[in-house]
Parts: C-alpha cells; structure tokens; sequence
C-alpha cells in the first residue's frame, strides 16, 4: 500500500480491517484501517464524502483524540492511517476489574469531555461513543478512537441497508430513531460509559435488542446510587441528567458535563494516574481494532454467542426492522401524552446551567395534501398477544408518518411506489398474523418513504439553486 507495509491484522468488524502497518518514509508505526468494500459500491459520491468527513476528523488535533494521518485510496482499496497507540480499551479494564474508582471516573470522564467538546465546537459528532472506543495508554491519560467515518455511513443510508450507525447498548434515543443527531447525542453515550463504570453494568440490558431500544426510548435506569452508594451525590445526578431521553434535557455542552463531574489533579505520581498506566500495560492492545460503526448483534453486546456461517444473511434484513421500530417509536412516541409539554429538567446539581429549549422541529410544511389515512385491518386474536399487536401497531404509525412527511416533501407518486407495495404485503401479513414477517415489510416500507424524502428533498434543492 505505497508507503505502509502492512505487518499483520489487529481487528476486524463490519465496516473495516484495522492493520499494524510500518510507515516507510517516516519510519514509524501506524495503523491503517481499510473501509469495507460495500462502502465502494454506493459509488464515487460515497467516496468523496468519505474523504471529505474523513478530512474534517483529520483536522481534529487534541491530546485525548487520536489522530489521523492521512486519507488514502489505492486500487479500488480506501483506507485512512492514523496513530498506532498502545493500550487497553475502557471495556476490557471494567470487564476485569469491574467498577473503577470514583476519581479514575471522573478522570476519563473530563478528559473524553474535553475531547469531545473540542471536537463539537469544530462540527464534528463522534457518534459511537462507547467504552470499548475509549483506550487508556501507556501513559495512563484516556483516548478516543474512531472518528472518521459514521457521519458519512448514516448520511448514506447504510442504516437502511443492513448497518445502524452507533452500538445499540450505547445509543441515544434519537439516534435509535435515525435521526439527525447533535452534540447531545455523544453527551448520552458518554452517560452511558460513565454509567458503566460506576456500577460495572450497563443502564439497558436484556437478551433483545428491541427490549434495549425501547428502553432507551422509555424506562429510566437504575438510580447509580443504587448499584453504588459510595458514589458521590452530584456525580451521579450528573451522569443521570446525561440519560434523559430528550435532548435538551441534558447538560446544555460538554464543559458542563466537565464541570460538574469534577476534574482530579492527575499528576504523574498521583495514585490513581499510577493504577490508570498499570491498567493499560496489564493487558496492552493496538488502539484501532473497533471498526468506527458497529453491526447490530441479536444479543448482549458481552456475551455473543458465535453465529453460524450460513445464517449471517439473515442479520441485515434484521437490523432494518430494527433501526426502523426505532424510528417508529421515537415518531409516535406511545409514553408520551398527547399535548403535553416537557417539564423542566430537574435541579440534580447545585448552580446548574440551565438547559436549552428543545430544538424546533424542521420539518418543512409544504403546499401538498396529506395522504389519505389508511384503515388497520382487523386482527385475527390467537396465542400471539398483546404486545405482538402494538409493537405491529406502533410500526405501523412509524410507517405511516414516514410516508406523510414524504409526501409532504414532494415525493413524487413514483418515489412512493415502493413503500406502499411493501405498506400493502405488510397488512396482508398482519391480518395473516405473520407476525415478524409483517413488522419487517412496515420496517421496509418506512424506510424506502424515508428514501422518498430525502430524494425529493435533494431535488427540492437541486430546483431552488440560483442558476
């Protein structure tokens, strides 16, 4: 590969093969990761994209990210080489050793907020915010892998075609719903992993993946008092204020999450700096093995099981019905009251700053008659129960709002073709009480209306030009 000469394979996933590489002219150690074909078939467009996003993290210079060297694409191969760094990743260290210390916390903590502040305010959202993409090195300070790529994925629409950008178990609702996300987004993950090493579990975990989104969606977590009563009152007040399902509800910018979590003084005798370095060296690994998305897995993100060759075909068309009761649940949001207004975050930290008004909807009204409601066919009551019915039900809706908003966007009849044939075959198979078979055909049909919209948004664009 030109200058690199590839030493051997660290890590591979679904979106990339990470290399140990030597770089010649420089005479160091790099890692390269290589982008996965399927990214090269969405053609030349996805490609510059890629090198524009990937450009815009390259830029990115801060001590607690790593940093990217150069975007390359060499015979039909496109790879980026970034800072080979030796370490452990945060997931390995609690795997092992469980909970971490409070001030140990609090130092990965401010220093993944300073990295990821520093990048929001360049424009860039990390977007796969999870322990196993924070390493501590060999000098004991906390690091973020991966920036680079997810924006472009998702912007693609490679969600629809069998990846969700992001890691369930870490997901912010509204990422789950596919939509377009912020700052506060990171700010969730980032909960989430602060979450994870306090008490050593995740705030939602259950055997499906569904069960995990909804509860993104719905269910608050376990109090961190509860599962860790030596933890400070403000810290873990904080970190819950960073779970709240609606963005602005959360801490206004990542300084605030910094100044609330507190900052130890980490010199480099300091006790926990020294216990942070045995960490790393116990059980050192090439900092670039996760991919910068991750496929959805069927089961607990630390315990799954091995799948046989034969059925990973099934997983994309399972991750699409996935990605969109997502979308469906955040759309039609069944928790919330109709009508209702949120209520002001609560006063969980002393001098609290106070949070931002939700963001407008920008949703664009357009001169276009709505879509004439359809009537949901009478189901036939067997053993499938209740909540086979809703989650059917709830998918519908989210289908149905998808083809709204298309319309609404100026899809033409033919841009929506594809949905109702798809909307059509998914009634026959409700009524039919092929359960899972239906709730994929609503999924499908939610997201080619998606498809619609986004194209006649672009050609709504292209027309608005000044020529």
């Amino acid at each position: 590969m030109g200058q690199y000469e590839i030493l051997l394979e660290i890590g591979r996933g679904g979106m990339a093969t990470v290399y140990l590489a030597h770089d010649l002219a420089l005479d160091r150690k790099v890692a390269i990761k290589v982008l996965a074909p399927a990214l090269l078939l969405m053609g030349e467009g996805m490609v510059e994209r890629f090198k524009r996003e990937a450009r815009t993290a390259a830029a990115l210079s801060h001590p607690h990210i790593i940093p990217i060297y150069a975007v390359r694409d060499s015979e039909h191969v496109l790879y980026f080489v970034m800072k080979h760094v030796q370490g452990r990743s945060v997931d390995h260290v609690i795997r092992d050793v469980g909970p971490l210390p409070i001030a140990m916390t609090q130092a990965i903590l401010a220093q993944v907020g300073d990295a990821l502040g520093y990048a929001h305010r360049h424009g860039v959202i990390h977007r796969d915010i999870k322990s196993a993409n924070i390493m501590l090195d060999e000098e004991g300070w906390a690091v973020v892998t991966d920036f680079g790529i997810a924006k472009v994925v998702q912007a693609q629409g490679l969600t629809m075609t069998g990846v969700t950008v992001g890691t369930p178990t870490y997901m912010s609702p509204e990422q789950c719903a596919t939509e377009e996300v912020t700052g506060a987004s990171d700010q969730y993950s980032l909960g989430v992993v602060a979450y994870e090493m306090l008490t050593g579990t995740l705030p939602f975990q259950d055997d499906s993946i569904m069960s995990v989104m909804y509860a993104h969606f719905n269910q608050p977590p376990r109090p961190v008092t509860e599962l860790r009563p030596d933890c400070p009152p403000n810290l873990a007040d904080a970190v819950m204020r960073m779970l709240e399902k609606e963005p602005a509800r959360r801490w206004p910018n990542m300084d605030d999450v910094v100044a609330v979590c507190g900052r130890p003084s980490l010199r480099h005798d300091d006790p926990i700096r020294r216990e942070m370095i045995t960490l790393a060296q116990s059980g050192v690994r090439h900092a670039g093995p996760k991919t910068p998305t991750s496929p959805i897995a069927l089961s607990r993100v630390r315990t799954r099981p091995s799948i046989r060759r034969g059925r990973r075909w099934i997983w994309p068309s399972v991750a699409v019905g996935i990605a969109v009761l997502g979308f469906a649940l955040w759309r039609v949001a069944p928790w919330r009251p109709v009508g209702s207004v949120a209520a002001p975050p609560p006063a969980v930290v002393r001098d609290s700053v106070p949070v931002a008004a939700a963001r407008p909807d920008s949703f664009r009204q357009v001169a276009a008659p709505p879509p004439q409601p359809r009537q949901l066919p009478a189901p036939r009551r067997n053993a499938v129960g209740q909540r086979d019915d809703s989650l059917i039900g709830v998918l519908r809706a989210g289908a149905l709002k998808s083809e709204q908003r298309a319309a609404l966007a100026g899809a033409s009849a033919a841009d929506l073709s594809g949905g109702h044939a798809a909307f059509a075959s998914a009634d026959s198979l409700a009524s039919a009480r092929r359960v899972s078979e239906a709730m994929m055909q609503f999924a499908t049909a939610a997201s080619l209306w998606t498809d619609a919209e986004r194209t006649a948004r672009s050609r709504g664009a292209r027309d608005t030009e000044p020529r």
